[in-house]
């Protein structure tokens, strides 16, 4: 017995750091997809795990022919994949049939993705003339200008604890513990330099925030409560998306050409617009390959902090 349940905590353990080789929003993403296919499978009479060749290709040919993105495609493919590997099953989706499909389907649908519109500075100027007044008001500002000045990933933005910040005279530091390219914790720095103009200033309008909320320990960015109380819980990184587009529609703009990653992008953008090297704008964005910046960029040479003055308008 004692054997017994040695091999089941040992199996738990197993099981805590194989859950852990993915971000958490890599997980949820594969939980959806993969409840998706057993549902569908369900409903087709097919069974979902062990997957046959045949139940995979039908579910993939229906989602490109209903008109599901490419990515939305490969995703779900990816995840019944996964599922196979972990349960130490046949993968129907390496097999030569479901690879072929998968090809076919990305040549029929083009791999090119469409990204979001980037919020460049005069439009996020135009966000922040939309803020309510009160403590809601002072979280939306923090929230927008932290997210642009720097280049946070929605789920970066709502995992900043306070003791993860610096103040100093001239700037604020951020410690980033883990984000979508540092898997493995090694972490990485954020700075935010104080601005002149202190409508814009990131690290104004977060020390406003902090010092507002009451916030002495813990998450930063929390929800507020329909009489204006600060919730002890951090938000969900999907708030950061609904906060872009309620506030870029209130300001008049598309709000369809808009979603969280608009900060992130507007930063590269603006700082590229003004021809900041690639390298310092790396810095600040955390980027590990020039590849996705590369449209942005002319490089002619110009760190983090003038990179974010530069994304300000301020150099």
């Amino acid at each position: 017995m004692a054997d017994k349940a040695l091999s089941t905590v040992r199996a738990e353990r197993v099981h805590k750091y194989v859950e852990a080789s993915k971000a958490e929003g890599t997980r949820r993403m594969y939980e959806s997809h993969w409840r998706d296919f057993t549902e569908y499978c369900h409903a087709n009479g097919f069974k979902s795990l062990p997957a046959e060749i045949g139940a995979v290709a039908d579910y993939l040919t229906y989602l490109a022919d209903l008109g599901a993105k490419n990515s939305t495609i490969q995703g779900k493919a990816a995840a019944i994949s996964f599922m196979h590997r972990m349960a130490k099953l046949p993968n129907p989706v390496r097999t030569v049939e479901i690879q072929e499909l998968l090809r076919g389907i990305r040549r029929t649908l083009g791999i090119a993705q469409k990204g979001k519109e980037p919020i460049t500075l005069e439009q996020l100027k135009s966000l922040l003339d939309q803020l309510p007044e009160g403590i809601r008001g002072t979280r939306d500002k923090a929230m927008l200008l932290v997210g642009f000045g720097g280049a946070f990933r929605r789920s970066e933005l709502v995992d900043i604890k306070l003791s993860d910040i610096t103040f100093n005279k001239t700037d604020a530091i951020v410690v980033l513990r883990r984000s979508k390219t540092d898997q493995e914790g090694l972490g990485m720095r954020k700075l935010l330099p104080v601005l002149k103009d202190k409508t814009i200033c990131p690290v104004t309008a977060l020390q406003a925030w902090i010092r507002e909320a009451g916030i002495t320990e813990g998450v930063v960015f929390r929800p507020i409560g329909r009489r204006g109380n600060v919730i002890t819980r951090g938000m969900n990184s999907q708030e950061v998306a609904r906060l872009v587009k309620k506030y870029t529609k209130a300001a008049g703009l598309d709000v369809d050409l808009f979603s969280g990653h608009s900060l992130r992008a507007g930063y590269v953008t603006e700082a590229a617009k003004r021809d900041v090297s690639i390298w310092k704008i790396k810095q600040q964005t955390g980027h590990k390959s020039d590849q996705v910046l590369q449209r942005y960029i002319r490089d002619k040479q110009r760190g983090a902090a003038s990179a974010t003055r530069s994304a300000f308008g301020e150099e």
